[in-house]
């Protein structure tokens, strides 16, 4: 099945009542290694490594490409959240006349390009970088890690950094998986508390908006589309890769919920168990959503 894009209409910012006041970060102890210091809700860890480089691929197939906004020659690149850093390298190699800066909590362990620098900092506590500093600005799958109370200002601090005329894009996964069945819908639910917990947005709504929230930012030119990818070998290559992805990310985050939220871990395996078939046999998608803006030219004159 080819993954199909679509276009859509803005719509007003999320609310969730949820995440008001100080984020909880409750301890979490398992076999696993998580960050305890920030509310992100998958592991960190070298499975979780191997996990996003995987997915790296998926999305690179997806999209045909590392990114969807109209650039042309960026002189300077950042990445937001860069993970393992694999989407900065392929841009390294892509513009190699092009600085490429990627920043996250943690150093990835790969030879990194000579075009390549890497700056440690939680973007939560703002971007260490001077305004109007860079041409493109990526960030992507940061649903998990920055409570929606965060987002206006994270938007805003893209914005921030990003010169007029240059563009910023933003990926996010979602909850947006169909049709949903009992195992899933189950996950979910579990899910949805475990982000609560640690102060996340529990409704995964938020992709919806990003669109809107790039135009509060006061970015133009906004962009939405989405994506669905197939979840199971009855999708082809990438539907099998998706299947895999996808259990690894909820296998992971499953293995916090027992201790967290005081679950028997054998009800989160025998969900798990189950996933997969479900999906297959539903012949699931898998929704993404991207969005991307332009910063203004006239901001130049106004600053």
């Amino acid at each position: 099945m080819p993954w199909k894009f679509s276009f859509h209409r803005r719509r007003k910012s999320p609310t969730d009542p949820t995440v008001e006041g100080p984020i909880i970060l409750p301890p979490v102890t398992n076999k696993r290694r998580f960050r305890k210091d920030v509310p992100y809700i998958l592991p960190a860890d070298s499975d979780e490594i191997d996990r996003l480089d995987f997915q790296h691929l998926i999305i690179r197939a997806a999209l045909k490409g590392n990114y969807v906004a109209p650039i042309d020659t960026p002189a300077r690149i950042l990445d937001v959240g860069c993970g393992t850093g694999q989407w900065s390298f392929d841009m390294c190699t892509q513009f190699p006349q092009s600085q490429v800066i990627g920043i996250d909590l943690e150093p990835g362990t790969k030879t990194l390009p000579d075009n390549f620098m890497f700056a440690q900092g939680n973007i939560m506590n703002g971007l260490p970088f001077e305004d109007n500093s860079f041409d493109f600005v990526h960030q992507r799958f940061l649903l998990t890690a920055l409570p929606l109370n965060i987002w206006p200002q994270t938007l805003n601090d893209l914005a921030r950094v990003t010169v007029p005329g240059g563009w910023v894009e933003l990926i996010e996964g979602s909850e947006d998986i169909k049709p949903l069945g009992p195992a899933m819908q189950r996950m979910l639910t579990f899910l949805g508390r475990f982000a609560k917990a640690r102060g996340l947005n529990t409704t995964g709504n938020l992709p919806r908006f990003l669109d809107s929230m790039l135009a509060q930012a006061g970015f133009e030119q906004v962009t939405m589309k989405t994506f669905e990818v197939p979840l199971g070998p009855w999708g082809g290559q990438i539907g099998d890769m998706m299947s895999t992805n996808l259990y690894n990310a909820l296998k992971g985050m499953g293995a916090a919920i027992p201790a967290l939220l005081g679950v028997p871990a054998t009800d989160i395996e025998e969900i798990l168990s189950h996933l997969r078939d479900e999906w297959e046999q539903d012949h699931a998608t898998y929704k993404y959503y991207i969005a991307y803006a332009q910063k203004p030219e006239e901001a130049a004159r106004n600053e």
